[in-house]
């Protein structure tokens, strides 16, 4: 059965998580290995985790705050993720209200395809 998010989100599976274990896997995989993994590239964004891991820290304490010490990490650890993610892949540190504009529009998109739930 074909999965519309699967198709759309993997690029027709031409992702490292979702095409099959082949030589277009392996190729995929030495990729990331070489160019996000490599103790090079994660000793050059150090800053960027630390920046992330601040902002996550910062907002678990605000929302700790606001709740009577209750605080939903999912939320608030796809943020920390997803910034990561922006500032390694397009070099941009992003305002939060724009992560979590982005991260709205995810969402909505997802529940508008019906997704699987490990998609």
């Amino acid at each position: 059965m074909r999965y519309p998010t699967r198709t759309i989100f993997s690029s027709n599976k031409f992702t490292i998580n979702a095409t099959v274990y082949r030589p277009v896997w392996k190729s995929l995989r030495r990729n990331v290995v070489q160019n996000m993994l490599s103790s090079t590239r994660l000793r050059e964004f150090r800053t960027v985790r630390d920046k992330a891991m601040e902002k996550l820290i910062n907002r678990l304490k605000n929302e700790a705050e606001n709740n009577n010490g209750v605080v939903f990490i999912h939320k608030d650890a796809r943020f920390a993720t997803f910034c990561i993610l922006v500032a390694m892949g397009f070099g941009l540190n992003m305002e939060e209200h724009k992560v979590e504009k982005i991260d709205q529009v995810i969402k909505n998109v997802l529940i508008t395809l019906n997704p699987r739930l490990n998609d």
